[in-house]
């Protein structure tokens, strides 16, 4: 623990990883390996404590039993170093494999030491960002967050999002924002000309001057970014396949007629039943799926025993007993917007027709779907109690009725009778 002795600045100095030196800053030396190492053996043995707890114990107690001092601090006057500081609920701390020889906790990279370059680097890409905000408040955020821009940023968003100066400024961006169908992103990421047909913009992003706050941006900001581009192209190309395929068919008169409204459409867009083979066009899969969600037609659209869509053909007499595919009814509803949530309130839509149809008592979350068996269910039937006291004798009769809802005045005792028996000799 030699490394701990001049543990008193570890405040002005940290580590992106731990363990982990990034030898382009200089300011990275064996204080911060050593701090993290320690904090990283603290978090191994006592996972319930909040890191932050021991970042503070490291900062106040130095020499070369630092570490031996704060665990027996923490063994004996927990309370008043932790002062309420416990993970709740308690999590199982993972080990990290690439540790030499020692099973040591995995620390996030947030709850580390920062290194006094990477503190400089947050703290004016935050001022340059949120200028209508006092450098006070900024500090006091970034303190409170470890330095951690990622977990600064949305706290800053939202104080001054209820500062007039915040509204002022954010009218003025707006003002000074080129004119295009570029969105609002991130302040630090520009967005320049591919040079392609089409002049589409791509994001790029601002350097801070420091890797690792760069590679945390990349990492937070840049691949979501990207990402949802890449979805936003996909449904943009998959809406023009759709359309070139649909004019190629009508000039090929290769079109077919939807049985259930009856339009013409391309093959492609088309499903057909199981047994019946009646062929049905995926704007009618997608009505009526969102019609049986959203509307009453879940009994007459929706199967709930198989989970499949039932067949939507227009017959004369009678109607089609079968089904039609739920891969290919999936396929039709996510070509849709919102589409991905809508089967995911159909499953949800299943699941609790299957609950109910278990006949289980049930305990639901009311603030999920959640739902597990109740096993304090008392059937609605006659129960006898005999309750032995010496020589006293109580027998009841107590018919409970159901369903009980909570422990309290749903309890409804329909008939209750008491008949005590007293020996003569205990009188």
């Amino acid at each position: 623990m030699a490394g701990l002795n001049s543990s008193r600045k570890l405040h002005k100095h940290g580590s992106s990883d731990v363990g982990n030196v990034d030898a382009g800053n200089v300011d990275a030396g064996l204080d911060v390996a050593a701090a993290n190492k320690a904090l990283r053996i603290l978090v191994t043995f006592f996972p319930q404590i909040l890191p932050e707890v021991f970042r503070e114990m490291l900062t106040n107690f130095d020499g070369d039993s630092c570490l031996f001092v704060i665990v027996d601090q923490l063994v004996n006057h927990t309370d008043k170093w932790v002062r309420g500081r416990w993970k709740v609920p308690p999590r199982e701390i993972s080990l990290d494999p690439n540790s030499d020889g020692d099973q040591l906790a995995v620390v996030p990279i947030s709850d580390c030491f920062r290194l006094d370059s990477y503190k400089r680097a947050v703290q004016l890409a935050l001022y340059q960002e949120f200028k209508a905000l006092s450098k006070s408040t900024v500090d006091a955020v970034m303190a409170e967050n470890n330095y951690s821009y990622t977990h600064s940023r949305p706290t800053l968003q939202g104080i001054a999002a209820k500062s007039w100066r915040g509204n002022i400024s954010k009218i003025f961006a707006t003002w000074k924002r080129s004119a295009g169908n570029v969105s609002e992103s991130h302040s630090l990421v520009r967005w320049t000309s591919s040079g392609e047909v089409g002049n589409a913009k791509l994001p790029e992003l601002k350097s801070t001057g420091h890797i690792e706050l760069d590679q945390e941006l990349y990492q937070t900001v840049m691949i979501p970014l990207i990402e949802g581009l890449k979805d936003e192209q996909i449904s943009e190309d998959q809406a023009l396949a759709i359309e070139v395929n649909e004019q190629e068919a009508k000039s090929a008169q290769a079109l077919q007629e939807c049985e259930c409204c009856f339009s013409d459409t391309t093959f492609e867009q088309m499903a057909t039943c199981t047994t019946g083979g009646h062929v049905i066009c995926f704007r009618c899969l997608r009505q009526a799926v969102r019609e049986a969600i959203f509307g009453q037609s879940w009994s007459r659209n929706i199967d709930h025993q198989s989970g499949h869509v039932k067949c939507l053909a227009a017959l004369p007499i009678d109607i089609c007993g079968s089904c039609i595919p739920r891969d290919v009814a999936y396929r039709a509803i996510s070509q849709s917007e919102g589409g991905v949530e809508q089967i995911h309130i159909l499953e949800s839509r299943l699941a609790d027709e299957a609950l109910r149809g278990s006949q289980f008592p049930l305990i639901r979350c009311p603030f999920c779907p959640y739902a597990e068996v109740d096993d304090l269910y008392i059937p609605p039937e006659k129960c006898q109690y005999r309750l032995n006291s010496g020589d006293i004798h109580y027998r009841a009769s107590i018919l409970v009725t159901y369903p009980i809802k909570s422990f309290g005045p749903d309890l409804q005792f329909a008939h209750s009778s008491f008949s005590p028996q007293i020996s003569s000799t205990s009188i």
